[in-house]
């Protein structure tokens, strides 16, 4: 994947969550939402992390 395109994910997230400033998305619903490949995700997610831009949780709970 070319970085032009790894800039515009992180660019579409970053838009994204401009315009939904109180959204919240499971890493299955970013995947869907962004037409993205977990390794694209990543990529993305640490770029805009090191930005300040976004940041991310992992969640343990009691599966029922």
């Amino acid at each position: 994947m070319s970085e032009k395109l790894r800039v515009g994910l992180a660019a579409r997230i970053e838009a994204y969550f401009e315009r939904n400033a109180d959204e919240y998305l499971t890493e299955e619903d970013a995947l869907v939402k962004f037409n993205a490949t977990h390794e694209q995700m990543l990529v993305a997610l640490k770029r805009l992390r090191a930005l300040g831009t976004v940041e991310t949780v992992k969640v343990l709970r009691r599966k029922v």
